[in-house]
């Protein structure tokens, strides 16, 4: 791949985030709910933001801290000009009252009041405010609500520097890193672990970016780097780093020179199909390096994804499926012109939505196998004549009135109407099934690009 002008990352790790000394003040407790309510007085009053030079966490109205005791979660509290506040289950006198920060993250489920005993936070995203995590305990066992009781909040990650330069507008991504959080609440710990190729996705453009990194095992001198954007990746070669510790900081900072490698924008393979159809390696609105990923969703002619897939606002109708304006019993059209067919126009002239015979021909042609890929499922389709080319399909579901659009079953179209106008030709697989059937023009299903030899 062509080579494109060297970029450099600088990262440095600054000093633990300061540590917040809090004194608890109980309230007299509601006899008739079981809650005890209480406030939470920070130390330096109310404050609004992070101060990443001096690496000091300011609180923001509407953070919230959790609050654990006798192995569950018991209630959370909210901050509002200088202190938390709120009700818990009345705590139990044998423990201690455990208190846990996310910064503005939400657990993935959330936990129950005298139920949860554990529950998971992700810190993938950090485009936008910083996941400070952090945990302390009461220095008392709580033995009823007189109070008071006090504590410090310990960071359980590291703020780190770093000074992108790209070319790209698009958000510079950090793989290989920890980027999930187990909260216990039965062992009063927070694990962190990695999910999938362990990105964490920073805000976009150049200049100086913070990150919260959990800790990492350390990282021997000439490891490859491990940054990319979403149109290429960088690689190259850094010095040692040391383990990053909980509150660790490195202060003379570490260098990592990289140079960016041109990813081609769009993939495709060779099956060895009877068509010679090339098959794109991702869906549309996907990136080319990450061929597990759902991308976008389109109703059947339209070419950008919207929030609600049903006939109301179907491109193509006046609201209901008698109404339909094109494609349809009037122009008697029957194959997506290239301005309505979602490939080419978000992929260019040279891409175009499958037929009903190419798909048949992926299905007859190749291999099929249901596995997963980086945690998703979907139907791998590998070449039979031993070159080892696949696609990957994932299952993205479909969207409509009702769907999720999340789903364990690839729901993909075609560029053709099916048996009537109101419907389209549509390829669909999952576990043990395939089929390539009518659907609905107005739900919201995935595009995967293929393209003909001659146009490569």
């Amino acid at each position: 791949m062509k080579k494109l002008s060297a970029i450099i990352i600088a990262m440095a790790l600054v000093l633990g985030m300061g540590q917040c000394k809090k004194q608890e003040t109980p309230a007299t407790p509601d006899n008739n709910d079981g809650m005890v309510y209480i406030t939470v007085n920070v130390e330096n009053g109310g404050r609004h933001h992070i101060e990443p030079s001096v690496g000091a966490y300011i609180f923001t109205n509407g953070d919230t801290l959790y609050v654990g005791n006798n192995g569950h979660f018991i209630g959370k509290l909210e901050y509002q000009d200088g202190a938390f506040s709120g009700g818990i289950l009345s705590p139990s006198t044998n423990d201690y009252l455990h208190f846990y920060f996310f910064g503005g993250k939400t657990p993935a489920t959330a936990p129950t009041m005298g139920e949860t005993t554990d529950f998971t936070i992700s810190i993938a995203d950090q485009s936008g405010d910083l996941p400070i995590l952090a945990y302390g305990r009461s220095a008392q066992k709580y033995s009823g609500p007189e109070g008071p009781y006090s504590t410090t909040l310990r960071n359980k990650c590291a703020l780190v520097k770093f000074n992108v330069a790209t070319l790209s507008v698009a958000p510079t991504c950090i793989t290989g890193m920890k980027n999930e959080v187990t909260v216990s609440f039965a062992e009063n710990t927070l694990t962190p672990s990695k999910e999938g190729d362990g990105i964490i996705t920073l805000s976009e453009g150049s200049g100086e970016k913070w990150a919260i990194l959990l800790p990492q095992e350390a990282m021997a001198a000439g490891v490859e780097g491990s940054a990319y954007s979403s149109n290429g990746t960088y690689t190259g070669t850094c010095e040692a780093v040391p383990a990053i510790a909980e509150n660790g900081y490195l202060p003379a900072g570490i260098d990592v020179d990289v140079t960016t490698n041109v990813i081609p924008e769009h993939i495709y393979v060779d099956l060895g199909l009877p068509r010679h159809t090339l098959w794109a390696t991702c869906n549309v609105g996907a990136l080319a390096i990450t061929p597990e990923a759902y991308g976008d969703y389109f109703a059947w002619g339209e070419t950008e994804p919207k929030n609600v897939y049903d006939w109301t606002t179907y491109k193509y109708c006046e609201g209901t499926n008698n109404t339909l304006t094109k494609y349809c019993d009037t122009d008697r059209r029957r194959t997506l012109l290239p301005e309505d067919d979602a490939a080419t126009a978000n992929w260019g002239p040279d891409w175009r939505m499958p037929t009903k015979s190419e798909w048949n021909d992926l299905v007859l042609y190749t291999d099929m196998r249901w596995t997963t890929l980086n945690g998703v499922s979907g139907m791998l389709f590998t070449a039979k004549n031993g070159s080892g080319n696949s696609i990957f399909l994932p299952a993205a579901g479909e969207k409509g009135v009702d769907e999720p659009g999340a789903a364990a079953q690839c729901f993909y179209w075609s560029n053709e109407l099916g048996s009537t106008p109101r419907v389209a030709v549509y390829a669909t697989f999952y576990k043990g099934y395939e089929d390539v059937d009518n659907m609905q023009r107005f739900l919201g299903l995935s595009v995967r690009p293929v393209r003909s030899t001659g146009t490569h």
